[in-house]
């Protein structure tokens, strides 16, 4: 019996006998794409959900599907083929797992890329809802270990370990800012209440991961995306005051927190310097092709994933630094430069964190390409569109129409 990846032209999940198999796909793709879980012997469902959906459709393919092509694919692909012919470790898992995330993005695209609008933002929605439901249950089991003493650290590293999903809250808080500035680029197209609940339920996650680094994006870039014409504007300088003001007294609110601790910040410069003299004293060919990702530590030290730039530099050498930053540069363009309210972010959280490992990422990207894509294309389908059409212009439309259809009447009269 043949499987075949149809799309039927409504969604009606509520009735079990018209659930289609790409749309389960679809779901389990986008949504598990951030589920992770850290310490624990379970693979972490992201994983488990893309090596299924993967053989779903690898499946398909094999019975008579036909794959439709996205020129998009190639760029997804460049790094994955980079990485192959050039990482001596391949199946190491940090080169494995930047692997999966680039083809999560085509595995994204591919399974959403027949949908039109309405089901491409009801799905971000649950990847939205799913996500912070985990993230406010990872932060709830974090804290209370924090306080009642179970993790002995005297100082406010006591509130960054103890995750369920990552080893250091500075994962959690890239993961959030992901989430917080996709919520606020469907709130930007398509206003609703329930994106900007998620975006204060996210802020505060964020705050109680004392990612400092996530933090100061989320408020740096929400004023940069929401308020750039009046950046400087009295709201938004009282608005920064106050947020430097809550930032202090909550360094008050536990004992012995001190937020201002070096051992991070340090971190961050050692990379650095790390990274200068590692420039002057390799040969050409570490230059160009880097010394593998999985062994960025016996170049950078213990923190190399304390900056993004140095450890993909040092592990991919300047050829797939170039590759990778391509392919963003690519989705910038395709995506009309919209993709950037979460490349910026991110990047800037690269000075933190790895970045470039966590298929949510791509997801999200993938997300917000589909949905530019529909919107260039003017497709009928698309509720999204008469939102962004300026007033003047829908009743500029209107009346030329009205005109053409009195003129077509009087001439056939």
């Amino acid at each position: 019996m043949k499987l075949r990846l149809t799309l039927p032209k409504e969604l009606k999940l509520a009735i079990p006998n018209n659930i289609n198999l790409t749309e389960i796909c679809a779901w389990l793709c986008v949504v598990f794409s951030g589920f992770y879980l850290y310490g624990t012997p379970i693979i972490s469902p992201v994983y488990i959900s893309f090596f299924t959906v993967l053989a779903v459709v690898i499946f398909g393919l094999f019975t008579g599907d036909k794959c439709s092509f996205n020129k998009v694919y190639i760029s997804a692909l460049m790094p994955i083929v980079y990485i192959g012919i050039t990482q001596p470790l391949l199946f190491h898992l940090e080169v494995l797992g930047q692997c999966i995330a680039f083809a999560y993005f085509i595995l994204t695209v591919y399974l959403l890329n027949n949908f039109d609008n309405r089901k491409i933002v009801k799905i971000s929605e649950h990847f939205l809802c799913f996500s912070t439901i985990l993230f406010a249950i990872d932060t709830y089991l974090r804290v209370h270990s924090a306080l009642h003493g179970a993790n002995l650290i005297s100082s406010f590293y006591a509130f960054k370990g103890g995750s369920i999903m990552w080893n250091d809250t500075n994962g959690l808080g890239l993961q959030v800012v992901v989430m917080f500035f996709l919520a606020l680029y469907l709130d930007i197209i398509q206003p609703k209440k329930s994106y900007k609940v998620y975006q204060l339920i996210l802020f505060i996650v964020t705050i109680l991961s004392f990612s400092r680094m996530s933090i100061v994006a989320i408020v740096v870039f929400w004023i940069i995306f929401k308020q750039a014409r009046k950046l400087f504007s009295l709201k938004n300088i009282i608005l920064m005051l106050s947020f430097g003001l809550a930032f202090l007294l909550l360094q008050n609110c536990f004992t012995s927190l001190n937020l201002f601790e070096g051992r991070s910040l340090d971190s961050k410069f050692y990379v650095i310097s790390k990274t200068i003299d590692y420039i002057k004293n390799a040969d050409l060919s570490s230059i160009l092709f880097g010394v593998g990702l999985a062994n960025t530590k016996s170049v950078l030290g213990y923190w190399p994933g304390h900056n993004y730039f140095s450890m993909y530099f040092v592990g991919s050498g300047l050829i797939g630094f170039l590759v990778v930053s391509s392919l963003l540069f690519y989705i910038s363009i395709k995506t009309r430069f919209k993709a950037l309210i979460i490349i910026l972010p991110i990047l800037f959280n690269g000075f933190s964190v790895y970045i470039m490992y966590n298929a949510f990422f791509f997801s999200s990207l993938a997300i917000i390409y589909l949905i530019e894509r529909n919107l260039s294309q003017k497709n009928e389908n698309l509720y999204l569109e008469p939102v962004l059409l300026k007033p003047s212009c829908c009743h500029a439309e209107l009346v030329s129409a009205s005109v053409q259809l009195l003129d077509s009447e009087t001439s056939s009269g």
